[in-house]
């Protein structure tokens, strides 16, 4: 079975994480599935004018068309496909990166029959595809963020002091890095109690995030690749991850993360209280400002944080790269076997 695959990624596997990453490994699984040859278009790789020609001819030799994009992806392709499925029909499936609920309404408030044309949606958490269902009434599936799973568990001291935590996303304000150390500033005004360690690279506020960097307490590591993230992140007691990104999926980092049986400490914003059980793999933060409060909680009791390891580890296995491409090939055997 041909199918056709369009989406963006690093080939190389230099990024970490997010739609690149993801794509990267989702396209990888796919090939090493045997009644598939697939045709990948990398939007990431080639000029828009190489793409759209790239689509046109590989739509019409394929018997299937899959596309998995973030919310621009998104609108830029559906038009498209909407033209070619009326000259020859064939499945088209949606994968979705990150929430996108608000662009899809929007979409589908403008034009019905564009959405009409999927047959099926895949949504990274079960609460995302459930709210989708009224868009795409029928069609919607939970394929999660995924990677290969190795959980590096390891026991933490129960009696070290400082606290070794970490902050591993994108430095910048979007995903809260001044919340995390103004918290620690009056965590750690008296006494250190926590010193953190920073990995990632910086968005487009560097400057100023760099400044953040001036604490004692505080050092910058590196960008982790994410096939050695979790043996990195495994010495950790726990990691932050204050986003205030509106669409968030589900992180790469958060997978790592659980990955490397460290419990996570994040924000309620997007679809994050579905990734995290609150109380069991880490904590969700009502607001911002409740994270001073949760760490200085955790300070006088570490006991329950580090009891949420296994817990953490036996989450990450729900993220597992070939659990997404079964939930995939379910769907597209259904599907084929529908179209006859």
């Amino acid at each position: 079975m041909e199918i056709l695959l369009i989406g963006s990624a690093d080939l190389s596997g230099k990024t970490v994480g997010g739609q690149l990453e993801k794509t990267r490994l989702f396209y990888l699984a796919l090939r090493s599935v045997k009644k598939f040859s697939v045709c990948f278009i990398n939007m990431a790789a080639q000029k828009k004018s190489r793409i759209f020609i790239s689509m046109v001819l590989n739509y019409f030799k394929s018997d299937a068309a899959v596309f998995i994009t973030s919310e621009n992806g998104t609108r830029q392709l559906l038009k498209i496909l909407h033209i070619l499925k009326k000259i020859r029909h064939k499945p088209v499936i949606f994968i979705a990166v990150g929430s996108q609920n608000e662009a899809l309404a929007a979409i589908n408030k403008r034009n019905k029959k564009i959405l009409k044309n999927i047959d099926a949606a895949f949504f990274e958490t079960p609460q995302m595809a459930e709210d989708m269902e009224k868009i795409f009434p029928g069609r919607t599936c939970c394929m999660s963020n995924c990677k290969t799973i190795k959980t590096f568990y390891r026991d933490y001291p129960m009696d070290e002091t400082p606290l070794r935590i970490c902050y591993y996303s994108e430095i910048s304000k979007r995903k809260g890095f001044d919340t995390v150390i103004q918290a620690l500033d009056r965590v750690n005004k008296e006494t250190v109690v926590y010193e953190l360690d920073v990995y990632g690279y910086f968005g487009d506020d560097q400057a100023e995030m760099k400044r953040y960097l001036n604490r004692s307490y505080v050092r910058y590591k590196k960008v982790l690749k994410r096939e050695k993230a979790a043996s990195e992140l495994s010495k950790y007691f726990l990691m932050l991850f204050i986003t205030r990104h509106p669409h968030e999926g589900v992180p790469g980092a958060v997978v790592d993360a659980f990955e490397a049986g460290l419990p996570v400490i994040s924000t309620d914003i997007s679809y994050m209280k579905d990734i995290i059980r609150d109380g069991q793999t880490g904590y969700i933060l009502k607001t911002e400002d409740d994270l001073e409060k949760i760490l200085l909680k955790i300070a006088q009791n570490r006991k329950p944080v580090i009891e949420m390891r296994q817990n953490c580890v036996a989450q990450a296995y729900e993220y597992d790269i070939s659990k997404a491409v079964n939930v995939f090939l379910q769907k597209m055997t259904e599907i084929c076997s529908r179209e006859g």
